[in-house]
């Protein structure tokens, strides 16, 4: 490392093409940049440039006899297809918390990280250890846009892993010592929004495990991971309670790991009245429990909670969409069909009902793995 100067820029809000140019012309020139991100200031090198990771390892020694640095992607996207993320639970988890304060580690080895390193154009040791590959994508659109316009894979470590104390702000201290470790452009946006390090998480099979808790807890995450599926009719004593207990064995027998909340409601649906005798049964014969159903009218909380929600008739689904234009409904029928009430009407009525609504269900949850 040499002594030099560093081309600093104080900037806050939307960067302008220039300072984006200016930052990936550092990065692209085999040099380091210390840029901004939603938790603390990063130092960051393009992963295809030899030279500029030589440094970064330099700067910032390896722990433990382990060395990597995450790679800092601009998009969830990004990150599950250069990896290779095939599990919907990861997939989810990856979408649902990107961009955001995680730093993602994925355990791969052999020719799976193989094909993640030519997918990236990256060599070995890069971005992995020989166990695993980091990554992440950033909350701070600043940094967003450095990493969109930059010519391959930027890796980053935090400013603390160079000794240079607080990295939640960028310090005359800090430029200073910058400038005497080869960093050539630094980006100065006023505090970090969070203060803190990102919180890192392993993908396990089946779901994932904390490694470091950091500037976003275990129930933050384990409450944007959890799926809501609403099912809405007009009582709610019927159909939609019917749907939601068929739903809930089907995603307990044959589910995609991902944690899932299966409920119910009507639009004009009183509070508190059980489900009908006849929708109990029919329910209890193709595999659900009905027993503790009570009704509860539709709101736009509900709407708002949940990730998909069903309508039965286009009646229903209106209704619906006038509440909360921007809700995520469709018909539970994939075709277009409404599914009739069969309030009043024998159980055979009912038992049929139960028998289509489980391969509605059936059929889209095949479509909601993510």
């Amino acid at each position: 490392m040499g002594t030099g100067s560093v081309i600093l820029r104080r900037h806050k809000g939307r960067l302008p093409r220039d300072l984006v140019d200016e930052a990936c012309g550092a990065l692209r020139e085999g040099g380091l940049a210390i840029l901004p991100t939603e938790t603390v200031y990063g130092v960051f090198a393009s992963a295809s440039s030899a030279r500029a990771v030589g440094l970064l390892r330099e700067l910032t020694p390896a722990t433990d006899g382990r060395w990597w640095a995450a790679w800092h992607a601009p998009d969830a996207d990004g990150v599950i297809g250069a990896l290779g993320i095939e599990a919907p639970i990861h997939r989810r988890l990856i979408r649902r918390l990107s961009p955001g304060p995680q730093t993602y580690s994925v355990p791969m080895t052999g020719e799976r990280l193989e094909a993640a390193r030519t997918r990236l154009g990256v060599a070995e040791g890069v971005l992995d250890d020989g166990l695993e590959v980091w990554a992440r994508v950033p909350d701070f659109a600043a940094t967003l846009r450095v990493l969109e316009a930059a010519q391959g894979p930027i890796v980053g470590k935090r400013l603390a892993a160079a000794g240079w104390g607080d990295d939640a702000e960028l310090t005359d201290a800090i430029v200073d010592r910058a400038a005497e470790a080869g960093v050539g452009f630094a980006l100065d946006a006023g505090r970090a929004r969070l203060g803190a390090p990102s919180t890192v998480v392993r993908l396990t099979p089946g779901g994932y495990e904390m490694v470091r808790e950091g500037a976003r807890d275990a129930r933050s995450i384990d409450r944007r991971l959890r799926r809501t599926i609403l099912f809405v009719c007009t009582g709610n004593t019927c159909r939609s309670p019917m749907a939601a207990a068929i739903a809930r064995d089907l995603v307990a027998k044959g589910g995609d790991g991902i944690p899932t909340e299966v409920v119910s409601a009507g639009v004009a649906a009183g509070r508190g009245s059980p489900a009908t005798p006849e929708a109990i049964e029919a329910v209890r014969e193709v595999g659900g429990d009905l027993e503790d159903h009570r009704s509860r009218p539709l709101t736009v909380e509900m709407l708002r909670e949940a990730d998909v929600v069903y309508a039965m008739t286009s009646a229903h689904l209106d209704a619906v969409l006038e509440m909360d234009s921007h809700a995520e409904a469709r018909l539970l029928d994939p075709d277009g069909g409404d599914v009739p009430d069969p309030i009043g009407l024998p159980a055979s009525v009912y038992r049929e009902t139960a028998a289509r609504l489980r391969d509605l269900i059936a059929r889209r949850l095949e479509e909601i793995h993510e």
